[in-house]
Order: structure tokens, then sequence, then C-alpha cells
């Protein structure tokens, strides 16, 4: 979305973009999703459409996402793709409007958002850039859309845009709710919240799997905690009491995940059985501190 907005030199707080879209909320586990290491990939964009209008961008689905569940490995959706959303992307980019993809990409960036910037009729070729999987990564590889993408988003329009923090606020507080509430399981086919963490606690015996998991988590936390400092110290903010209560646990659970965020030390520490408890003494204590938010959100 950053890069959709950049193209039209609109500029987006990245901590921001990220708080209100709720990706701190968004550890998830994907039941139907072998590889932990692409659950990070899925329900990004459940919040995207309310959360691109405050910044300026008019974002519209191509098709809603549960209608995309179950997709990449149906043989019939690459002829659908081809037959109607390769028409609906290359009229978009004859307008000028970037198109944003998940899944499709090149190699080692199949499970990979990307933003479409280029095709022809008379090529079966779409490209475009992918993006890195930290919140904080400003990178972007040149790639092409290999394979039917199986969300599409069209970006319409972009006017400069910058929403109160009040704005953000009141829309951080409802995407999180919904989040940590478990509420996309119908659309999005994924376990968000408290319970999300329950499936995580089973991957102790794949260490390689977890690091990358907790490594996104804290870097989503520590955006969100700088948000909500910002708007705790705001008077004229609603319930700034409440924002100052996410941002210390948002604080905690960056902390937590954090050091389980390398590899290398993590592989170390379920090498033995203290390292084993420590390890799930802190993810229980990312579970409780997601309850503790679930409830403050909705006391």
């Amino acid at each position: 979305m950053r890069a959709a907005a950049r193209r039209a030199d609109l500029a987006i707080d990245l901590d921001a973009l990220v708080t209100v879209l709720a990706l701190p909320w968004l550890d998830c586990t994907v039941p139907t999703e072998p590889e932990p290491g692409r659950w990070p990939t899925y329900a990004r964009d459940a919040f995207l459409e309310p959360a691109s209008r405050l910044f300026g961008l008019t974002i519209r689905g191509i098709h809603p996402p549960e209608a995309s569940r179950g997709l990449h490995d149906a043989a019939e959706f690459d002829q659908h793709f081809d037959a109607s959303y390769r028409p609906l992307i290359l009229r978009a980019l004859e307008h000028g409007q970037p198109v944003l993809a998940w899944q499709g990409w090149h190699g080692e960036h199949e499970f990979s958002w990307g933003l479409v910037e280029a095709g022809a009729d008379d090529s079966a070729i779409l490209t475009g850039r992918v993006f890195g999987s930290s919140e904080r990564s400003e990178g972007a590889a040149s790639c092409v859309l290999e394979r039917p993408a199986v969300q599409v988003y069209v970006v319409e329009s972009v006017a400069p845009a910058t929403p109160s923090l009040d704005e953000l606020w009141s829309l951080t507080r409802r995407h999180a709710r919904t989040a940590l509430q478990d509420g996309l399981r119908d659309r999005f086919g994924v376990t968000t919240g408290p319970a999300a963490y329950d499936a995580w606690l089973d991957l102790l015996r794949v260490p390689t799997s977890l690091a990358p998991l907790c490594a996104a988590s804290a870097c989503a936390h520590d955006c969100a905690a700088r948000v909500l400092d910002r708007i705790s110290h705001d008077n004229s903010v609603c319930e700034a009491d409440l924002a100052r209560t996410l941002r210390d646990r948002c604080r905690e659970v960056a902390a937590a995940m954090g050091n389980l965020a390398n590899a290398e030390r993590t592989r170390m520490l379920l090498e033995s059985e203290d390292g084993r408890r420590y390890t799930s003494s802190m993810l229980r204590s990312v579970q409780a501190a997601g309850r503790s938010m679930l409830n403050s959100l909705i006391g």
C-alpha cells in the first residue's frame, strides 16, 4: 500500500499503517496451511480497504477474501484467472492503477504480497515488485507474477490525506478488537487472537519455523507501541487510558517475541528442557497479554 502511495508522491507513516491494519493483532495460525512460515502472509488484507481510505487511497478487491480460499491448488483457477482477472488487471494498468497481488510471484516470493505494475495484452507476463516480510523492510525486488494471484486489489485512486490521531485510534480499536476476538475465521480461514498461540506452542519442536513468526510479531508490536504512545499523550483523544494500556501490553509482547526472534538462539534454547520451558513461558506471556488487551477493549 505504501508503494502504491509513493507512486503518487504520497508518504504514509509506516507505524500508523501497521497499526491501523491491525498487523500486531494478526498473529495467526492457518489450519489449511502446513508451512508455518507462510502464516504471516495470510489475512494481511483483513482491514485493507477501510485502512486505505484513512490515508487517501481507494482500493477495490476483485473478489471477496472468502472466495479465494483454496484457489491456490484448484486446477481450474488458472483458466479462470486468465479469462476473468487478467483482463481486469490489464485494464487497471492501462489507466495507471497499480494492482496489489498476493501469491503467484516467482520463486521464493511465491507467497509474498506485491505490486503489479506492468503487463500487455499480447503477453502472459505481468511484472512488478515484491516486498520483504519484515514490517520495517523498505526494500523491493522486481519480480514476475508467474502464477495466478489468489487475492487481487486495484488501487483506483490516491489523494493526499493525513488522518488525525483520533481517527487512527478509532479504527485501530475496532480492528484490534475483531482480530483479538478471532473474528476472521469465516472470511479468511485463520485463527487469530490468544487462541492462535496454542498452535505456536506446538512449534517448539520446529524452531526454524518459530523464530520468523516471532520476529515479525515483535516488529509489528513495536510499531503499534509507538503509535499508541503518541495517542496516549494526546489530550483530545477519547479513551487515552485505554491507549496506554494497549501500548504497555504491546511493549511486553514485542520484548517477549524479540527474545525468540533469532533462529540460532531459539534453536539452542529448544535443545534443553530449561530452554523449552523458557520459550513456552515467553509464548504464554504473549497469550496472556493478548487476553488482557481483548478484555480492555471489550470491557
